[in-house]
């Protein structure tokens, strides 16, 4: 079974049925896009993703990513690319999470800006990359509810039951707003 959201969605719901929940395993596919609302080139030299506990990273379904020693992931695949302003990068990231019970849960993940720069050594004035403040605007969260369906018709759901996909248009967006140019 399939779910997907639009771009501009950060919380999504999925309902299972109580009997396919415990034991399942749920792909979830971010879509992490940076945004430079500045006025010159900007370069983002690391993403970071602070993945919940609950949740397990494979770098096989993530060759752009890796995990650091702290249980943070990081992304450089886009360092070398300039993001103009007003253009947006993205890149995905693909978590997995095991339900061990049958009780509604919430994913939440976050990710941010770990390192950013221009070639005009504007600082950025709002936010402190790699910092895991909520309150700027280069930090984003998803949320996800996985709740057990109380009806309609039952599904067939084998080993993975849920696959959010987000290519194109995007399921989930931890919206990253960043390198925006101006006051030193």
């Amino acid at each position: 079974e399939t779910y997907e959201f639009k771009d501009e969605a950060s919380l999504g719901k999925i309902e299972i049925p109580a009997k396919y929940l415990n034991n399942s395993t749920i792909l979830v596919e971010y879509s992490i896009n940076v945004t430079n609302e500045g006025d010159v080139n900007g370069y983002v030299e690391d993403l970071m993703d602070y993945m919940p506990k609950d949740l397990s990273f494979n770098s096989e379904l993530n060759p752009n990513w890796y995990l650091d020693q702290s249980g943070n992931l990081h992304n450089n695949s886009i360092a070398k690319m300039a993001i103009k302003p007003g253009e947006t990068a993205k890149e995905k990231l693909v978590l997995i999470k095991t339900i061990t019970n049958n009780a509604a849960q919430t994913i939440i993940n976050t990710a941010e800006i770990g390192l950013s720069s221009n070639l005009e050594a504007i600082n950025e004035y709002d936010s402190v990359d790699g910092n895991n403040k909520p309150a700027e605007d280069d930090f984003g969260k998803a949320e996800l509810i996985v709740a057990i369906s109380t009806g309609g018709m039952p599904m067939y759901i084998g080993i993975v039951i849920a696959s959010l996909i987000v290519l194109g248009t995007g399921i989930y967006l931890i919206d990253k707003k960043v390198l925006k140019g101006g006051k030193n």
